[in-house]
């Protein structure tokens, strides 16, 4: 999923578990925090599994920053946080939930991605994921805020920068260069299909070294918002049930 997508599930989770810790620049760093692997630092494996652990590293040495180490847990694959449902696993069906809506559009992501077929699913996901953050955009204009204004904060970015580095024996300001690279790579100030396929365009640039078809990927990114306006609640309400039962099994040892 994408960032304003993983701030709207964790702010659910902690209007629902009153009693959890909360800093509002500190939840949206850590909610969206794992995706920082685009700009090169770090492997997925490293920020999509093991968030159990940083709680608990947070806890013993940064217990005032926990509530990014908690926003981390509601994000990843291991513990079965958000993304684990969207691309892994949901119910019955073969992959997570943005894999199964996607289908309609893989020949689609092939063509104007210039893809190999064997990558479309993988990339077509993505397009179900970026039809989702811009449905949220749209009725959450204040998250859209939110993300903007924590990716704008300095001093909450160097703080959990000096404990992330401790946690990965990295140099804090490797960390904080990362996350602030992050940001050319998200929507933050206009999260719109045309600026979701910019971003996209510059992702798949650095990724792949790719050149996409603009206008196509944008007009992919809206026919997808069509896809997952049928399903997305029950989707929703299915995954914050979930997060919320991990969230307070993690907190509770």
């Amino acid at each position: 999923m994408f960032p304003l997508t993983h701030l709207y599930f964790a702010e659910k989770v902690w209007k629902l578990v009153p009693e959890l810790p909360y800093n509002r620049p500190l939840l949206t760093l850590g909610s969206t925090f794992p995706d920082v692997v685009v700009a090169g630092f770090l492997d997925h494996a490293q920020t999509h599994q093991g968030a159990g652990r940083m709680v608990d590293f947070f806890k013993a040495h940064a217990p005032g920053l926990l509530p990014f180490a908690l926003g981390v847990l509601t994000h990843g694959s291991e513990p079965r946080g958000l993304d684990y449902y969207g691309d892994e696993k949901y119910q019955d069906f073969e992959r997570g939930y943005c894999f199964e809506k996607a289908r309609p559009i893989i020949a689609d992501v092939v063509k104007y991605c210039c893809l190999p077929e064997e990558y479309g699913w993988w990339k077509a996901h993505n397009f179900i994921e970026m039809a989702i953050e811009v449905e949220l955009g749209e009725t959450h204009p204040e998250l859209q805020r939110q993300l903007y204004a924590a990716y704008h904060d300095s001093e909450a970015i160097s703080r959990v920068s000096a404990v992330l580095g401790d946690y990965f024996g990295r140099p804090a300001g490797e960390v904080f260069n990362s996350i602030t690279f992050f940001t050319r790579l998200i929507a933050l100030e206009s999260i719109t299909a045309a600026e979701l396929a910019e971003k996209y365009r510059l992702q798949m640039k650095t990724k792949h070294n790719i050149c996409i078809d603009l206008a196509g990927v944008e007009a992919t990114i809206h026919r997808a918002r069509y896809l997952v306006r049928g399903d997305f609640g029950q989707f929703e309400q299915y995954v914050v049930d979930r997060l919320v039962e991990l969230i307070e099994l993690i907190t509770a040892r």
